[in-house]
């Protein structure tokens, strides 16, 4: 037989949790079987075929083009507009240019974009 709890008893043990969510050294766990059992969605890809949603180092040497290509994929993204025939989904870019200052980054992306 199903145990039954009093509403009181429910509430109390919600706001428990609550409480416990909210604590700054609260770490979420997930159980192995939880995360085996549970059906998470795929992400759809940013660029189709060619770049998905995640974390990425973009490295090489001096002088080839990377913060070109960053500009690059950071406008057609901002823009929604296809990119060398990939189709891109519009999103939010957040493009970190920590080695140029305003002037210089203005100069790279008129030379890009007009």
């Amino acid at each position: 037989m199903a145990e039954h709890k009093p509403p009181e008893r429910d509430l109390e043990e919600i706001m428990r949790q609550i409480s416990r969510v909210n604590d700054p050294a609260y770490l979420p766990t997930v159980s192995m079987n939880d995360l085996y059992e549970q059906v998470y969605p795929g992400r759809p890809p940013v660029i189709d075929g060619l770049l998905y949603a995640g974390t990425y180092l973009f490295v090489g040497a001096p002088k080839v083009g990377k913060s070109f290509l960053m500009a690059q994929l950071a406008y057609h993204v901002s823009m929604g507009l296809s990119l060398w025939g990939y189709e891109v989904r519009q999103g939010t870019v957040l493009y970190l240019a920590l080695e140029d200052d305003h002037r210089r980054l203005q100069e790279r992306l008129y030379r890009m974009f007009g």
